[in-house]
């Protein structure tokens, strides 16, 4: 899939108009589908919108790196709860679809607020991965494997969402037989 067949859509007014004729993956003002790496991201308005600022001063790479560590920290999870089942996930989250939201729209809001939900908890916390391990106030190390294996850089409220969008499940449904859906990525 090329960049160029992905829609661009206003949100929510041409869902509205749409219904469930939309096209996914699809761009919208409020977050942006790269075909290149087959992730969504939000955008400077989306944050805006949330009270999110970034003071990136007059750099806006550091904004633009900010969005992509929002979106790795997401998919990262996902990478690492359910490894066999990565690319079916990213799958999902592209075409927006899960049984728990039967409406792809629904599925879509859902992923764009767990993505909102790690840009508050990433502002209002320090990342446990850039810390070296010494706890300067009992002068004793931590073990850093330890602090870099657990999710204290994830949103809780992210999570809790990737769980509900059947995103970290690494295993067989049993009965089911999974669509092959590399054919429409």
């Amino acid at each position: 899939m090329k960049q160029s067949d992905i829609p661009i859509y206003n949100d929510p007014d041409d869902f509205k108009t749409l219904g469930d004729t939309a096209k996914y993956p699809c761009s919208t003002q409020y977050m942006i589908y790269d075909a290149m790496i087959s992730r969504y991201f939000l955008t400077v308005d989306k944050l805006e919108d949330y009270g999110i600022t970034i003071y990136a001063g007059h750099n806006p790479k550091q904004l633009l790196e900010f969005i992509e560590e929002l979106s790795d920290d997401l998919y990262g999870v996902i990478a690492r709860l359910a490894p066999f089942n990565y690319e079916y996930s990213c799958w999902l989250i592209a075409q927006s679809r899960s049984l728990r939201f039967p409406r792809r729209y629904a599925a879509r809001k859902e992923f764009e607020k767990a993505l909102l939900f790690q840009a508050q908890y990433k502002m209002k916390n320090f990342d446990v991965r850039d810390f070296n391990g010494i706890d300067i106030d009992s002068n004793t190390s931590i073990y850093h494997k330890q602090l870099r294996k657990e999710f204290r850089h994830i949103s809780p409220k992210s999570l809790d969402i990737l769980q509900s969008l059947g995103l970290l499940f690494n295993g067989d449904v049993p009965g089911k037989c999974l669509i092959n859906f590399k054919e429409s990525m």
